[in-house]
């Protein structure tokens, strides 16, 4: 039984080996503007030279895609299956894919959407995070003035290249802008030293040092401290305390006497 080819339910075209449009489908006029005959007029420049490579070149059916022109004059890609009757006409079967991509690229675009808002919030944590770790940081080490001559440091935790980082830059700034005679550190409440932490306590000592008359008292380190530190203990400008309340108790002597003295 003969089918009627302006029935066929998809685009469909008979072209003559001039591409002249012979016949086509009800589908193909709701797609296409039909008024030129040239089957050429429908595709795409872009696809032109791919229609024309596969075009009558084997009486094998083949598919392929191409860029169409349609109606509204959008560019929309369809799956072209080709077939090549007795008589050099070309059979074009045209399977519409552009709302499939359409889809995929929507999806696409929701993805990438959510990564970049994924992205940004990451950042955002990041950022936090970084934050909460410098405060960390500077909570292990406060400075803490206790007269206008002398401050308390107490160092909490393992002693760290970030931690010190962070304390370094936090005493010197203090010790600038203050007039302290003595900086005591504590390592009560210490537990490792990282080497690379070592070598910036060290490089802290050594700024306080050149930074004036700066005593530098240590209270509060292990026998593990000790050997942790080993060498360093002896190339550091320090003094070795037995307490904070020796300390307090010596600077106050010192300022009885100078008070006697003037």
């Amino acid at each position: 039984m003969h089918y009627p080819e302006e029935y066929l339910p998809v685009p469909y075209f008979k072209i003559d080996n001039n591409l002249n449009i012979i016949s086509y489908s009800l589908e193909a006029l709701k797609h296409f503007n039909l008024e030129s005959k040239k089957f050429t007029s429908l595709i795409d420049e872009g696809s032109i030279d791919k229609l024309y490579n596969n075009l009558f070149s084997t009486k094998n059916n083949q598919k392929i895609e191409l860029n169409f022109r349609t109606k509204y004059e959008e560019i929309a890609l369809f799956e072209t299956h080709i077939s090549t009757d007795h008589e050099d006409h070309c059979h074009l079967v045209l399977m519409p894919i552009g709302n499939s991509i359409h889809i995929l690229e929507e999806r696409l675009s929701a993805l990438q959407k959510r990564l970049l808002s994924t992205d940004f919030e990451l950042f955002e944590k990041k950022e936090e995070l970084v934050k909460a770790m410098k405060r960390l940081n500077e909570l292990s080490g406060p400075f803490i003035p206790i007269s206008e001559e002398l401050a308390f440091v107490p160092i909490f935790g393992n002693v760290t290249a970030e931690k010190m980082k962070v304390i370094n830059a936090n005493t010197i700034k203090h010790v600038y802008e203050g007039d302290f005679h003595t900086v005591l550190f504590d390592f009560t409440a210490v537990g490792n030293f990282k080497s690379s932490g070592i070598l910036l306590l060290g490089e802290l000592f050594q700024m306080l040092n050149l930074m004036g008359n700066k005593k530098i008292k240590l209270i509060g380190l292990k026998p593990s401290h000790c050997f942790q530190l080993n060498d360093h203990l002896i190339d550091w400008p320090v003094v070795f305390e037995s307490t904070l309340k020796q300390v307090i108790k010596t600077v106050q002597q010192k300022k009885q006497i100078q008070k006697r003295l003037t």
